[in-house]
C-alpha cells in the first residue's frame, strides 16, 4: 500500500528549504532515519546520498559522481564478492630518478617524466629520464620515486623493458638491459641478462650520463 501517491499528467513533487539551512528528503523505518538525500540552498550546490549520517554517494555541482572513501566500490553482474569491486581510479604523475644502493645519484637531469594510471589494484606506469652527467655512486642500480608500493602478494616479479638505455652505455657487455619491479618497495632493480648464456646479473654502476625510457604494469596490496 502507498501512504503518498501523486498522480497527474505533470505530476511534481517540491520540497522547498526557505532558509539557508540543508533540505532533506528522508527514508524513516521505526524512528530510525536509514536513508536520506540532501541538498542546500544554492543552485549550484552537491545532492548527496547518505545511509544514517553516513555519506555514501554524491552528485557534484561540476557534474562528477563520485563515491565516498568509506565505501567498498563498484560491483558488476550482481557479484557479492569485496575483492573483485572496483574501488579505485587515478591519474597522476612521478618523479624517476637514478639510485644506486638506495641512494640517489647526484645526477643533472635535463629531464624526469613519469606517468601513471592506477585501476583497482593494478598500476600501470610510464617512465623516461634523461641527465648530461651522472655521478658514480655505490651499490646496486635502482630507478626511484614509483607513485605506489609494489605488492607483496605480486606473483613474481614485474619485467620492465627499457626502449632506450643509453645511461647503460658500455655498463652492459654482451648482455641487454632489464628491470624488476621489487615487492614491497617504490623502485625497479636494474639488471641485466647475458645473450651468450641468459643469465641474469645485477648492474653497478650507471653511465656517466644517459637517458632511460619505459612502461610496464605492477599491483599494489
Amino acid at each position: 500500500s502507498r501512504n503518498l501517491e501523486v498522480s497527474a499528467s505533470n505530476a511534481s513533487v517540491a520540497i522547498i528549504g526557505t532558509s539557508s539551512s540543508v533540505a532533506k528528503l528522508e527514508l524513516v523505518s521505526g524512528g530510525v532515519v536509514n536513508w536520506s538525500l540532501r541538498t542546500n540552498q544554492s543552485a549550484a550546490s552537491d545532492f548527496t546520498l547518505y545511509q544514517d549520517s553516513t555519506e555514501r554517494l554524491l552528485f557534484s555541482s561540476t557534474g562528477y559522481l563520485r563515491l565516498s572513501s568509506g565505501t567498498g566500490g563498484i560491483q558488476f553482474n550482481g557479484d557479492t564478492a569485496a575483492a573483485n569491486a572496483l574501488d579505485d581510479y587515478e591519474e597522476g604523475t612521478w618523479t624517476p630518478a637514478y639510485y644506486q644502493g638506495g641512494v640517489p645519484n647526484t645526477a643533472t637531469y635535463t629531464y624526469q617524466y613519469g606517468t601513471y594510471t592506477k585501476i583497482g589494484n593494478l598500476v600501470t606506469v610510464f617512465f623516461d629520464l634523461d641527465a648530461s652527467s651522472i655521478t658514480a655512486g655505490a651499490g646496486a642500480c635502482e630507478l626511484y620515486g614509483l607513485p605506489f608500493t609494489i605488492g607483496s602478494s605480486m606473483s613474481g616479479y614485474s619485467y620492465v623493458p627499457f626502449r632506450d638505455p643509453s645511461s647503460l652505455a658500455t655498463i652492459l657487455t654482451n648482455a641487454i638491459g632489464i628491470g624488476f619491479a621489487q615487492r614491497t618497495t617504490t623502485y625497479v632493480a636494474i639488471r641485466q641478462i647475458s645473450t651468450v648464456t641468459g643469465q641474469e646479473s645485477g648492474v653497478s654502476s650507471w653511465f656517466t650520463s644517459g637517458r632511460l625510457t619505459g612502461v610496464f604494469q605492477y599491483t599494489v596490496g
